[in-house]
């Protein structure tokens, strides 16, 4: 007669650069995983120290990228599945909880989204891309690799399921911070379209900032949200806006300079 079938483990994986405010709280919230593996890009601050303190197992690798980096932490863990997380996100009891249900019967499934839920400008955010966004963070171990330059996605090589409890995401930026982050987005972005032979185009500049603007502010709600949603509306059709300037930008440079 077969005993009883042993449970799922789970590493989390985390990567950091100068995460000193966030990592104490993030590692906090892993406590309940077999393994918890910390990537850092060579962090300045008492990142790596405070990580150790807290158990994790600590590598220090020069960033190559945000997907490469995050490709990197996935092959290092050892466990059955592996739950991607941001220094600055939080993994409640009640979304453990769930996550430890969903894996003791996962049938043939391997990969699971989480919907995370954003803390923006001193207040969460209930509308428009903020909520829900669904990401898929949990995957099996060998099934599933990060794509993308900026924004990078998760993919999973086979079926899915969604969670319902939140993942809890505290960005914890002001409006200068959110601009600086947009302006460091957006450049890599632009680069990665140009190095794939993506080149400018007007129509797109001229129509996707007021188009992205009224899906999200219009119908995604970002108006119940009042000046939050405003102001996130606007911030997302500067974005998109900003990053084919810059492929404009580019193109313009590379291709105004004689062949070597």
């Amino acid at each position: 007669m077969a005993g009883p079938k042993s449970r799922a483990t789970i590493s989390a994986t985390v990567i950091t650069l100068n995460e000193e405010r966030n990592i104490r709280a993030c590692l906090d919230n892993l406590g309940w995983c077999d393994e918890v593996v910390v990537v850092d890009s060579v962090s300045s601050d008492q990142t790596v120290a405070l990580a150790r303190q807290q158990g994790a197992r600590v590598l220090t690798r020069p960033f190559a990228g945000y997907a490469d980096q995050k490709n990197f932490a996935l092959a290092q863990a050892t466990m059955d599945w592996i739950l991607s997380v941001d220094a600055d996100e939080r993994v409640t009891p009640e979304l453990a909880a769930e996550i430890m249900a969903a894996l003791a019967n996962p049938g043939d499934v391997v990969g699971f989204f989480l919907p995370r839920r954003n803390h923006v400008f001193g207040r969460w955010i209930n509308h428009g891309e903020w909520w829900p966004q669904y990401l898929l963070r949990l995957i099996r171990r060998g099934q599933g690799q990060w794509q993308g330059a900026v924004h990078e996605v998760l993919l999973a090589d086979g079926p899915v399921r969604h969670l319902r409890t939140p993942l809890l995401h505290y960005p914890n930026l002001n409006l200068s911070a959110y601009l600086a982050r947009i302006d460091r987005y957006t450049t890599m972005e632009a680069q990665a379209w140009y190095a794939a032979g993506i080149r400018p185009s007007l129509w797109k500049m001229l129509l996707y900032p007021p188009g992205l603007f009224a899906y999200e502010y219009i119908w995604r709600r970002g108006a119940l949200d009042g000046i939050y949603g405003l102001v996130l509306a606007i911030l997302m059709a500067y974005y998109t806006f900003l990053k084919r300037a810059k492929l404009w930008e580019l193109a313009l440079h590379k291709e105004s300079l004689p062949p070597p």
